[in-house]
């Protein structure tokens, strides 16, 4: 076939011409588009995903997994918050599976992978370097009863609008106005006078009356922006006067407007010393295991003189709602300690936990606590160290200290 040199000559010519061309180019080109991405798909492939757990089947976060394929290659993953993880597709065959994680005896386990059928796994790793003792946390501070407990019974009766503390912590809101105008109706929100965010609850000209850990905070407006979020355990609103409760009204009738009441957190945090205030460094949290291998953080089996906690200065808040409603949990959490006995900041990480919302009691205790530093040949060296917080409530099994508190090597994988 001659080559055409003009589109002039190509457009002349008849349908059944062309056709023939392109059919001859495309049967040339097609060994040469035939990409090995292509091929592979082409493969019997597999699903391969599951969770890692403790001897006491709580999620192990941060496990560190390598599956070796038939095909020479090895896949990484890394479990989540929960213990689950998951890999990409991987060729059908026999595959090996390793699950490493600090603090825990390895698990090697042989895998057939078939094509097309998923593959699910639950594994389990024992600990091979024992962490320090429970701390055990069965009552909420006195503080809470004396303080909350009207609050949580007018949330039961359901009368106003409630936000607690885990919905003030899980929003993205900067400002006391922002969250209330996130979460209530017909609140509006403006310029007065000097005030550039004045407050009027549905219905309302006149400023709600705020009360304060139930007590007035005044009888005019009141710049509810200078109450810092991160200091609140609670906040209830009433728009009108007929749902106001007795306790919010006065002989004045201030509450006319709608009441707003403030309940700030039992526990106030210490303020954060300047070297915790710091930007964590960065890759520390991400690379504990890193800093193990290369000897710069040892590890409890690597001391002489292990880390230990300072009396008292370490002591997590029962959180109230879940105290008062009788649930209970776990909290493992990990951190390096320093040569000076402080937590190395971005190096906390929470391993296991029975429920997400004991953590942040965790975490912020841990801001307050102080540690006496590992000691090898008689000097201060830094020690990964691994905590388990137990939050007890009467009959709970999950609240019970977990059985791994003692290392024992794992029966060997088929």
């Amino acid at each position: 076939m001659r080559s055409l040199k003009t589109a002039k000559e190509w457009r002349c010519r008849p349908p059944r011409t062309r056709l023939m061309f392109v059919a001859t180019v495309g049967a040339f080109l097609l060994p040469l588009t035939a990409h090995p991405a292509l091929i592979r798909a082409q493969q019997p492939m597999g699903r391969v995903s599951g969770a890692v757990r403790d001897s006491a089947g709580v999620g192990l976060a941060g496990a560190r997994l390598e599956l070796a394929t038939r095909e020479g290659g090895v896949r990484i993953a890394a479990s989540d918050s929960l213990g689950y993880f998951r890999f990409a597709p991987v060729p059908a065959g026999a595959a090996r599976l390793v699950v490493r994680r600090i603090g825990y005896f390895p698990d090697t386990s042989a895998l057939n992978i078939q094509d097309g059928v998923p593959t699910t796994l639950a594994i389990r790793l024992d600990v091979s370097v024992q962490g320090l003792a429970p701390v055990i946390v069965t009552e909420r501070r006195e503080v809470y009863d004396a303080r909350l407990e009207g609050f949580y019974a007018r949330q039961a009766r359901g009368i106003g609008r409630f936000i607690g503390r885990e919905r003030i912590v899980a929003s993205a809101s900067s400002s006391f106005t922002d969250i209330l105008r996130a979460e209530v109706p017909g609140i509006r929100i403006g310029a007065l006078g000097n005030l550039s965010k004045a407050v009027r609850l549905r219905g309302s000209r006149c400023p709600p009356l705020v009360f304060l850990d139930g007590f007035p905070a005044t009888a005019g407006e009141f710049d509810v922006d200078m109450l810092e979020l991160s200091s609140l355990e609670g906040i209830e609103v009433y728009s009108g006067l007929t749902s106001v409760p007795p306790e919010f009204i006065g002989p004045r009738m201030l509450e006319r407007c709608g009441v707003i009441a403030v309940w700030t957190h039992p526990t106030s945090q210490r303020p954060r010393s300047p070297r915790q205030s710091a930007d964590p460094p960065k890759g520390v949290s991400q690379n504990l295991e890193g800093l193990v291998a290369r000897g710069d953080v040892l590890t409890a089996a690597d001391v002489d003189v292990r880390v230990s906690v300072d009396s008292g200065s370490f002591a997590p808040a029962f959180p109230d709602q879940l105290h008062r409603s009788g649930i209970g949990g776990r909290v493992t959490v990990e951190f390096i300690v320093d040569t000076l006995g402080e937590i190395e900041p971005g190096s906390t990480r929470i391993v296991s936990s029975t429920d997400s919302r004991f953590d942040e009691a965790v975490l912020t205790a841990l801001l307050s606590a102080h540690f006496s530093p590992a000691r090898l040949a008689g000097r201060p060296v830094r020690q990964l160290e691994r905590l388990p917080v137990v939050f007890g409530v009467s009959g709970d099994p999950a609240a019970q200290p977990a059985p791994d508190s003692t290392p024992r090597r794992p029966p060997l994988s088929s």
